[in-house]
């Protein structure tokens, strides 16, 4: 079984990272690249809570929340695509389990939990900074197709009579990207990875706030560690990763335990079975209720800082949002993190934001117009994002959407301020907002743009020659949502 649970781990990784390279222009309108991300009852549950919705598309989060009722944190051993990179890192680098007592430490993550619930409950939401499956998904996208990409990239330099490395540095999910917060998203994954040198899965020990959604009902689940005729060796709590064997090792620690069996080979006298049945012994976790409320209360407030003035807003000129993004008080809301829009862009124009949006808009999406507009033949955003903060719209509604409006620059533009030939906004805008004029003394006609028409595309200021854009596109203006035109 232990083997077989080592084959399921892999075979899930390979999954969850083939969709990572197929979330792009063509290949995410074939496949659902955010299956993962719909299977997350962590982020279904913070989601629904902030935005008051139940959101279909995250109802087979549901499923997985419903399982742990029988089989516990089985998701977290058998599933969780970043358990599984943690436990290969571990591996690799030869790390060995510590068995220690849990202590307080082992209810770090209800406390997360339940504060990033506690956000939610007043509109926030902190799921980008704790959720694995976001934390896995980004780390794939900014981190993983990055790094594949510039080893095929260097590959098909060294060696350019290959037609293959070069077709294959040349594909959609390989091609060369800019990412600005990369470096940003790479250390903090560097950070997970060597909280591992503290404790073999470090992070889901004490931090994971989905092991922590998933450990509540697990505590009722049929399925658990038994054990029989232990003579205290203490070997299986050297062999358990998740620190469910209590300081006992005929007991375990309910709703703790993955069923990732590694105790069952680790014990010398046979010991140990699972299976259906009453467990030996059981410990809890000690969770305090001043500790629980006092949690909640710290995610509420943090929540309700920014209505207090105790941090800033959002600037008044907010960037812009992809095509069907909600209202922007909404969709920092729904928005989990995960860049997999981001992914998705086929020019590249998507950005995750530092603090362009404010501090609530924290590594959401913004179109960044110079490194790429938003291309016309393209809705997968809507279609790769799990939480609907940006709404899914067929091709030819998504065409109307209003993402913002153009602006010239007269002073920098070369038919204005130059008198010199250039079309090249008209021939980017896929609108027909681009309209010329003639002045009087003057032979070059001289671009304006026919705001009626104007998506705020973004792929006239893409295509301008002068390195600082004499053409930029600009937000609509206020709360507002992506409209039809």
């Amino acid at each position: 079984m232990r083997k077989a649970r080592i084959a399921v781990q892999l075979t899930v990784l390979a999954c969850f990272i083939a969709l990572i390279f197929i979330n792009c222009y063509p290949h995410g309108f074939r496949y659902p690249a955010d299956l993962f991300l719909r299977l997350d009852p962590y982020a279904a549950l913070a989601t629904a809570v902030a935005t008051r919705k139940m959101l279909w598309r995250l109802l087979p989060a549901l499923v997985v929340l419903a399982s742990a009722l029988v089989v516990g944190r089985a998701f977290c051993g058998w599933i969780c695509p970043l358990g599984t990179a943690l436990d290969g890192f571990s591996t690799l680098a030869g790390l060995k389990v510590r068995a220690r007592r849990a202590g307080r430490l082992a209810s770090i993550r209800y406390l997360i939990l339940a504060s990033t619930l506690g956000a939610s409950a007043v509109g926030a939401t902190l799921v980008h900074f704790f959720d694995p499956l976001v934390i896995a998904e980004r780390s794939g996208i900014f981190i993983l197709r990055k790094v594949t990409s510039a080893v095929v990239l260097g590959l098909s330099d060294l060696v350019p009579s290959s037609r293959a490395l070069g077709a294959l540095a040349s594909s959609a999910p390989l091609e060369d990207r800019f990412y600005g917060l990369a470096a940003l998203f790479a250390v903090l994954a560097a950070a997970l990875l060597l909280a591992e040198a503290i404790n073999r899965r470090f992070w889901c020990r004490y931090l994971c706030p989905l092991g922590a959604l998933l450990s509540l009902p697990a505590g009722l689940a049929p399925l658990r560690r038994l054990v029989r005729g232990c003579e205290d060796t203490d070997r299986c709590k050297s062999a358990c990763v998740f620190g469910a064997i209590g300081d006992d090792p005929r007991s375990v620690r309910r709703g703790e335990c993955a069923l990732c069996l590694r105790c069952k080979p680790a014990c010398p006298h046979g010991a140990i079975s699972f299976g259906f049945g009453a467990a030996a012994a059981t410990e809890r976790v000690c969770l305090g209720r001043r500790a629980v409320a006092a949690s909640v209360v710290a995610g509420a407030v943090y929540g309700l800082l920014p209505l207090a003035g105790a941090l800033p807003r959002s600037p008044r000129r907010l960037p812009l949002r992809p095509p069907g993004a909600l209202p922007e008080a909404e969709f920092v809301v729904a928005c989990t993190r995960c860049g997999a829009c981001v992914g998705a862009c086929l020019t590249g124009g998507l950005q995750p934001a530092l603090l362009e949006a404010g501090v609530q808009g924290i590594w959401t999406p913004i179109l960044v117009g110079r490194l790429g507009g938003c291309e016309a033949e393209c809705n997968l955003c809507g279609k790769v994002c799990s939480t609907q903060a940006i709404r899914y719209f067929p091709l030819a509604e998504k065409k109307k959407l209003r993402m913002g409006k153009a602006v010239i620059d007269r002073d920098l533009c070369l038919a204005w301020n130059e008198e010199r030939v250039c079309y090249l906004c008209d021939e980017a805008c896929p609108s027909g907002a681009i309209d010329f004029i003639h002045e009087a003394g003057s032979a070059f006609a001289k671009p304006i743009v026919v705001a009626g028409k104007c998506t705020g595309c973004g792929l006239c200021e893409w295509k301008c020659p002068v390195e600082q854009p004499a053409i930029y596109a600009i937000p609509l203006g206020g709360d507002q949502a992506s409209g039809p035109a």
